[in-house]
């Protein structure tokens, strides 16, 4: 009988095999930055075209209204023609954001808001308001990681990722110098700066208290500020808000980004791309403004003001 012989097979030793762990720890550390930037980069590009489809919303409802939609409905009408069926008032306690519906692909969800609006003015906070808790993603930047929604009092509100550019300030209901402030009615030949010198939407999530960027019911102050219009220089709502007075404008986050710290940085625009936050100007165009642009922020939002500076 011949003999037979065996065969032993080798194993991975333990260190071998910690070894082979430790390589793929290493390439996956390598290879995540590049997924996150890619990812990203994504999400920064889908936020350019929602605020290009903002942008291209306006400019259909200034084609069918003669003007842009007021940034914030609250009060008297403003001074002109606000179409011919006198129906300024119903409006009260919305914004822009429902105007531009139609615009947007979603005319059945504003059919169903003017009526009821129509029947109930006033009466926005309430589940009744077909608006009220509908989440528009075109409304939503995909880098916010914030809550797309809020319940407050048994009411679901939607929250946005975008604030109508007032001017300087906020918290003036008549004498707004941007292109979308309380009971504003402003034309395309009102921008006397250019269309493409003047910012009308930009980038603010909702405060980490989630009680500021109510885009469907806004309140704000009274004027919708910090709810659904924001200026360059609110130095006020950064005091109602409990934040400092310089902490407005166009500024990184003082809360580390992801965090909840009750209302702070809800009274500049930011957001949760790195090094900047992106803006539709009245032309339409998108651009990505840095931090660093903050110094020239006051004048790429006011519509006539008449100043002189560099396009960053």
């Amino acid at each position: 009988m011949g003999l037979v012989l065996s065969r032993s097979r080798r194993a991975f030793t333990l260190i071998e095999l910690l070894v082979v762990i430790a390589i793929i720890a290493i390439l996956i550390g390598l290879l995540l930055p590049a997924v996150q930037k890619v990812r990203e980069a994504a999400a920064r590009m889908k936020c350019s075209n929602n605020l290009k489809q903002i942008g291209l919303a306006l400019h259909n409802y200034h084609d069918a209204n003669g003007a842009f939609p007021s940034g914030y409905y609250n009060g008297g009408k403003p001074a002109g023609i606000y179409g011919s069926s006198g129906e300024y008032w119903m409006w009260c306690y919305t914004g822009w954001q429902l105007q531009l519906l139609p615009y947007m692909e979603q005319s059945a969800l504003f059919n169903n808001s003017y009526n009821w609006l129509k029947a109930n003015p006033y009466n926005t906070d309430t589940n009744s308001y077909p608006a009220c808790g509908f989440v528009m993603s075109s409304y939503t930047c995909p880098s916010n990681s914030r809550p797309t929604t809020i319940v407050n009092g048994g009411t679901t509100y939607q929250l946005e990722s975008y604030m109508g550019v007032t001017g300087t300030s906020s918290n003036n209901p008549i004498a707004g110098d941007g292109v979308l402030y309380c009971n504003s009615m402003v034309r395309l030949t009102d921008v006397t700066d250019g269309t493409s010198n003047t910012v009308a939407v930009g980038e603010r999530p909702c405060t980490g208290d989630q009680q500021y960027g109510w885009g469907f019911a806004p309140y704000g102050t009274g004027a919708g500020d910090g709810d659904t219009v924001l200026g360059s220089k609110d130095t006020y709502l950064a005091s109602v808000l409990g934040d400092i007075s310089t902490n407005v404008g166009l500024q990184s986050p003082r809360v580390p980004q992801g965090g909840y710290t009750g209302e702070i940085d809800g009274a500049h625009f930011w957001s949760f791309h790195i090094g900047g936050a992106n803006f539709v100007y009245a032309d339409g165009s998108v651009h990505f403004l840095s931090y660093s642009a903050n110094s020239i922020f006051i004048p790429l939002s006011t519509r006539a003001g008449g100043e002189v500076f560099v396009l960053p």
